[in-house]
C-alpha cells in the first residue's frame, strides 16, 4: 500500500472538511480536495466520493456535484 492510500475514509473526509474552509485563502486547497476525492473514489467507491461532495457542499465551490 502506498503512502497516499494509507489514509482512512474518515481521515480523507476530515481533510476535505478542513480544506473547504480555506478555499478562498490557500491557493492549493482545491487541488488537495480533488486529490482526496480521487482517493476516496479509488479506494472506497464512487458513491462515497459523491457523498463527500454533497456533505461538504462542494457544488457551491464550483465542483460538479451529482444529484444524489
Amino acid at each position: 500500500m502506498s503512502k497516499l492510500s494509507d489514509k482512512s475514509l474518515n481521515d480523507l473526509r476530515n481533510e476535505i472538511s478542513e480544506l473547504v474552509e480555506t478555499l478562498d485563502e490557500k491557493p492549493y486547497s482545491a487541488n488537495i480536495i480533488g486529490i482526496c476525492l480521487r482517493q476516496i473514489d479509488d479506494y472506497y467507491g464512487k458513491d462515497e466520493a459523491e457523498k463527500a461532495m454533497v456533505d461538504f457542499d462542494l457544488g457551491s465551490h464550483g465542483w460538479s456535484v451529482p444529484n444524489v
